[in-house]
């Protein structure tokens, strides 16, 4: 039987792996709902969050860097309120202006930066592979610290494709220098970050989050893994 390679480096998503973007984005919307509710006082708040949710058309452009994050979050924002106020420029600026204020308090998930720390005391190598802005995926990383403690960061909008492709991961195996054969991913988002693992050729992936495992258990199932 073929020994597999030895594990040398692991890759991790950003939002809802090692960063707590889910509550971020509870915060945003409460204050996001107050400021709608002030323009206009007749919107159901159900249905505008529905709208607002299901209006994902345009975030594959901001994913591969076609498209800006404020001019999609502009579109976004139209689209939802249409039933009920057309989006002014001062409505959109105090949106910009509290969504901005609430994303800069973003935090690392419990256990992110000690597993990241001792990945790389024992000497395995780590990468970020992110879908998103390379402006805000970057702010991110420099407000929160993670950006520190990893060797190399992969941004969708920065190579043009974004996950499941495998162009992400192999850009993170050409940063680290390893094969792709003794590498693995952990993220929350099976269709993005376990289907681009497999198709990249990883030697495998971990599906951690609200469906998966505890960002905590990670060190221990990535030492089961490196046996085999």
């Amino acid at each position: 039987m073929q020994v597999p390679p030895p594990l040398t480096a692991v890759f991790f998503d950003l939002d809802d792996t090692l960063l707590d973007t889910a509550a971020v984005e509870r915060r945003r919307w409460t204050r996001v709902a107050a400021l709608v509710r002030c323009a206009a006082p007749d919107v159901s708040l159900d249905e505008l969050h529905a709208r607002y949710r299901a209006l994902n058309e345009g975030r594959g452009d901001v994913d591969t860097g076609a498209v800006s994050y404020d001019d999609f979050r502009e579109a976004r924002l139209r689209e939802a309120l249409r039933p009920w106020c057309p989006l002014s420029r001062r409505l959109f600026g105090a949106y910009l202006a509290v969504s901005n204020a609430i994303a800069d308090q973003i935090q690392p998930l419990p256990g992110a930066e000690e597993l990241l720390t001792e990945l790389r005391c024992q000497g395995i190598a780590t990468a970020i592979v992110t879908n998103g802005g390379a402006d805000w995926q970057r702010r991110k990383l420099e407000l929160t610290g993670i950006g520190a403690l990893v060797d190399a960061v992969v941004i969708s909008a920065e190579v043009g494709v974004a996950k499941p492709d495998p162009l992400p991961f192999q850009r993170a195996c050409e940063l680290l220098g390893v094969h792709p054969g003794s590498a693995m991913m952990v993220g929350d988002n099976p269709a993005c970050d376990i289907a681009g693992a497999e198709a990249a050729g990883l030697r495998g992936s971990l599906h951690v989050g609200p469906e998966g495992s505890p960002l905590g258990d990670v060190h221990g199932l990535l030492a089961l893994r490196a046996t085999g």
